[in-house]
């Protein structure tokens, strides 16, 4: 698919990659990690 736009309510899951623009959910990197309670820095 192209240029489509896809609307669910139910799960979605798949054994390949999953971008979001130029962002990987498997292989992102997150800046500012930090031990204890701290949060990341958002996705490269």
């Amino acid at each position: 698919m192209n240029g489509t736009r896809i609307e669910t309510n139910c799960d979605i899951t798949t054994p390949g990659e999953v971008r979001a623009g130029a962002v990987s959910l498997k292989q992102h990197v997150h800046g500012g990690v930090q031990a204890g309670a701290g949060t990341t820095s958002p996705p490269q």
